[in-house]
């Protein structure tokens, strides 16, 4: 798969006029392919790349995708005090444009970032208003990946059965039809 996005950037980047879109597109590609081998300083070197093809072009939508890329490389490498703001603006991003999806997904990725700075209830709310998202959407799988998120906060914050209750609802409510 990497060979295919980097064959992309390429095709992307060559002839007289490149084609920025694809060429943004072609670098957050190769970022989900780079990122799974755990080369975390590659992940963000291309994230910031992309974002600066995106911001050269003004393309709001994608200047949120190399952010989200770029706050969760961060995220993962600890920098938690920039992974932030890279998150907050691709949120907020996503939430001018209309993109509900990409608002709950970047939820659940703020509430991790506040999960670990131990800002919990925070973490809370950013889930919760994720899952609402998803529910209004009929999206099941990012409900369960968020839902799967406020069960572990609730453990860690030592309220069991609280978890168990949020478990037992969604579980019901993700395994029917809406």
């Amino acid at each position: 798969a990497r060979a295919m996005f980097e064959e992309a950037l390429r095709v992307a980047r060559a002839g007289p006029r490149p084609d920025r879109w694809s060429e943004t597109r072609a670098l957050t590609s190769l970022i989900s392919v780079t990122s799974p081998v755990g080369d975390e300083a590659e992940c963000l070197r291309l994230a910031d790349e992309a974002l600066a093809v995106a911001r050269e072009e003004g393309d709001p939508f994608s200047i949120a995708v190399a952010q989200t890329y770029r706050g969760n490389s961060l995220r993962r490498m600890l920098d938690l005090e920039r992974a932030r703001p890279a998150i907050d603006e691709a949120l907020r991003t996503y939430r001018d444009l209309g993109a509900r999806w990409e608002v709950a997904s970047t939820l659940q990725d703020a509430a991790l970032i506040a999960r670990l700075q131990g800002r919990f209830d925070e973490a809370q709310g950013l889930l919760e208003e994720g899952i609402e998202i998803c529910r209004s959407l009929g999206e099941r799988n990012l409900a369960a990946w968020n839902v799967g998120d406020l069960v572990y906060l609730l453990v860690v914050r030592g309220r069991a059965e609280a978890a168990a209750e949020v478990f037992r609802r969604h579980r019901t409510e993700l395994e029917h039809e809406p």
